[in-house]
């Protein structure tokens, strides 16, 4: 999800904030920081009852991503008092927007497929895929969490 991150933000260069690899087995999170000053929030526990989560807040918006094939979008929180049956005061944020993504496939995979059967049949101009040197950029940014935690 690191290069789904760092696509979407169209940003090869994250600053890392906070990293923290729990154990080998157990999983993994860091925030970072965009250029344009987006927050970056990535957890990851392997084994754990949900599954991995990414959310980006650009300062107005918050963007979630959970399962990656859900993306929730949310500029407002809503406030629940508390009840009897929950005693505490909880917020919630108010969704007003939500995709899904098709999952016959890898999300992303069939896209790709198609891309790499474009440009082999000569039918693409430009490389919509990943480029290499933003696929280096993906390696030394895990490189970098893997030193820092």
């Amino acid at each position: 999800m690191i290069d789904l991150s760092m696509f979407l933000l169209d940003d090869y260069d994250l600053t890392i904030n906070f990293c923290k690899l729990a154990d080998r087995a157990s999983g993994f999170s860091f925030i970072a920081e965009s250029n344009r000053g987006d927050l970056l929030t990535f957890v990851n526990q392997w084994g754990g009852s949900e599954t991995a989560s990414l959310i980006v807040y650009d300062g107005q918006s918050t963007y979630k991503l959970q399962p990656m094939e859900k993306l929730q979008i949310s500029s407002e929180m809503e406030v629940n008092e508390p009840t009897d049956t929950m005693p505490v005061r909880s917020y919630v944020p108010k969704v007003f927007e939500q995709y899904f993504v098709d999952t016959a496939f890898k999300p992303g995979f069939k896209e790709q497929i198609e891309d790499i059967k474009r440009l082999v049949q000569g039918d693409q101009n430009e490389i919509l895929l990943g480029t290499l040197d933003q696929s280096q950029k993906v390696v030394n940014f895990i490189n970098e969490l893997e030193k820092r935690s």
